[in-house]
């Protein structure tokens, strides 16, 4: 089994503020209830995202993901099919149900999709949007 050269997140050092918080449908008809996670802001203006609550049961880690870390797996995987397993070495904290959940957030925010008829094989989409929605709203709360 080969190492992941992702290094997986370590706890924000900095403060990051919530500009957004939102809901989404899981990925799985199985799955019951919605997810909620939110988008932030750090000191230096840079995007961040995390898991913040599950309806439902699934444990899941609330960690700040940098925008970057997860554009820099996503990024060879243009124009190609992928599994949601890319995401399984991006969180600190290791948790079975990270990986799914933060693919259900992208696609909700349509930097991913679905290909259809296949349920967890993913294709990149637009990171326009996201970007665009975290620089465009005033912080909300503080977190960290």
């Amino acid at each position: 089994m080969s190492k992941s050269s992702v290094k997986p997140s370590k706890p924000a050092k900095d403060i990051i503020k919530t500009v957004y918080q939102g809901t989404c449908p899981k990925l799985s008809a199985r799955g019951v209830g919605d997810l909620s996670y939110e988008l932030g802001t750090d000191e230096a203006g840079n995007g961040h995202i995390r898991i913040s609550a599950n309806a439902s049961s699934g444990a899941y880690s609330n960690e700040w993901l940098p925008l970057t870390l997860i554009r820099s797996v996503l990024s060879p995987k243009a124009g190609q099919p992928f599994s949601l397993m890319v995401f399984k070495d991006l969180f600190h904290r290791r948790n079975a149900n990270n990986h799914g959940y933060l693919a259900t957030i992208l696609k909700a925010e349509g930097v991913i999709s679905l290909l259809p008829g296949k349920p967890v094989v993913l294709t990149l989409g637009d990171w326009g949007s996201l970007e665009q929605k975290i620089q465009s709203l005033p912080p909300a709360l503080t977190g960290c």
